[in-house]
């Protein structure tokens, strides 16, 4: 009688629990369902931008839109590949329904890149560089990066920096992008809204790790932002793809605020110091850009016109009792061309001018300009040599110019070790010689330096 009853409980047990997996089998097949039609779905808007615009694959904007759908197709496919691992195999699946549902973020397979980079300079150098890192080996800045898709066509960047002041060895952490990018609004527009570097010229907008020398060209110092990172602000950003057949174009009009916009208060007494810019609180920029495809796909020429535009910080007049700001504008034009010669051969030609002006009693137009060759000899080595000539922007006087040589030694796909010799002449000072040799590696799809 016990026994019966034991094998009644058993019986009674799965004719419970039957139906429950039933119901959890047809859920997962619908899943794999709606996931297949989505890489189906993706993968096609990567074929169609790719036979729209026809440009070469270096071209920043539209290289980087393709590789984000890669990416989320492939991450699609990891999770495809883990849950048809999981379903029965006698079940068939059905049919992928027309409007297939979003993967949900709980998925372990779409969780954000996540990556970190360390930048590391040693530093040879007399005492008349006025460099107080000199004959030093420290650790730059310390990169932290989230990256993401918050929705298909919406993504997501963020990027903390542990930052050293020049002279110190603490660190200091600072947001240095936060944004998000909605890549298709449709018509070709997309929009960024956030805290992201400005897109103004050629190196404004990159990071330091991939930059090609360890420094930012004189002209960005001066006219942008005086230390070695780009110039930031919050605000958004529209981006309009110019229906140009077999020409990329772009154009980006943005507003922006921050307080890393403006130079420092200042009575009328005391003397002006405007670091950078000199832009107080708003910032309008403007971006138009244009790349070609050049020798049926083995070079590629690109320029661009940028414009940064606002005011200088109130000054405060006691005779007459008044308030006062300039008004200041940054112009720019960058011209890039491209050569390939094997999967790892490669020319770069690039060179940028600058255009600073400003407003009122002190004010005047100044200009700064450099120009980089770079060739990449084979998979691991490169170099190439930068010469800079830029003005300080007014109310300073003074001219300064650099020379700079550089050879880079790819160690692995993330790391590489750079080794740079460059002659200044600051303006009022002695001409002097700095050798450096800088130490980048990293972990996580972010640090892929080679890509």
């Amino acid at each position: 009688m016990t026994r019966l009853t034991g094998w009644g409980a058993i019986v009674c047990l799965m004719g419970f629990l039957l139906p429950v997996a039933a119901q959890q089998d047809d859920a997962l097949m619908k899943r794999i369902a709606e996931l297949e039609a989505l890489v189906k779905q993706q993968q096609a808007t990567i074929e169609g931008l790719k036979k729209q615009n026809g440009s070469s694959e270096e071209n920043a904007a539209l290289k980087k839109r393709i590789e984000d759908l890669e990416s989320l197709v492939s991450q699609l496919q990891s999770t495809l590949a883990t849950l048809q691992r999981e379903k029965p195999q006698e079940v068939e699946p059905p049919a992928p329904t027309a409007q297939p549902a979003i993967p949900t973020l709980g998925s372990e397979k779409l969780l954000p890149d996540i990556s970190f980079i360390i930048d590391s300079v040693g530093k040879v150098a007399s005492r008349r560089s006025g460099d107080p890192d000199r004959n030093r080996y420290l650790v730059r800045e310390a990169e932290f990066a989230m990256q993401g898709y918050l929705y298909p066509n919406i993504r997501g960047d963020v990027f903390f920096n542990l930052e050293r002041e020049p002279g110190a060895t603490g660190f200091n952490i600072a947001l240095e992008e936060a944004f998000a990018s909605f890549l298709n609004l449709g018509k070709g527009f997309q929009l960024q809204a956030g805290k992201k570097l400005l897109d103004f010229g050629r190196l404004n907008r990159v990071h330091p790790e991939r930059w090609l020398t360890t420094d930012l060209p004189l002209p960005n110092k001066h006219f942008l932002f005086p230390e070695d990172h780009g110039l930031a602000g919050q605000g958004i950003q529209l981006n309009y793809l110019l229906p140009i057949k077999g020409v990329f174009g772009q154009l980006q009009l943005g507003f922006w605020r921050g307080d890393e916009l403006h130079a420092h208060e200042h009575e009328e007494e005391e003397e002006a110091e405007p670091a950078g810019l000199g832009i107080h609180e708003r910032i309008y920029s403007g971006r138009l850009s244009f790349s070609k495809g050049l020798s049926g796909g083995d070079a590629e020429l690109g320029v661009g016109f940028s414009g940064l535009f606002g005011h200088s910080e109130p000054v405060r007049r006691r005779r007459p009792r008044r308030i006062e700001r300039d008004d200041i504008r940054l112009l720019g034009m960058d011209v890039v061309y491209r050569r390939y010669y094997g999967a790892y051969k490669r020319l770069l030609l690039q060179g940028e001018l600058m255009q600073h002006r400003r407003s009122g009693p002190e004010g005047d137009s100044r200009l700064g300009y450099y120009l980089l060759g770079a060739y990449r000899w084979d998979r691991y080595w490169d170099g190439g040599v930068r010469y800079d000539s830029s003005s300080l922007p007014a109310p300073l006087s003074g001219h300064e110019t650099k020379v700079v040589a550089f050879v880079r030694r790819f160690l692995t796909e993330r790391s590489y070790l750079r080794f740079q010799l460059e002659r200044s002449r600051p303006a009022g000072q002695d001409p002097f010689t700095l050798f450096s040799v800088q130490f980048v590696w990293g972990i996580g799809p972010h640090a892929h330096f080679l890509e």
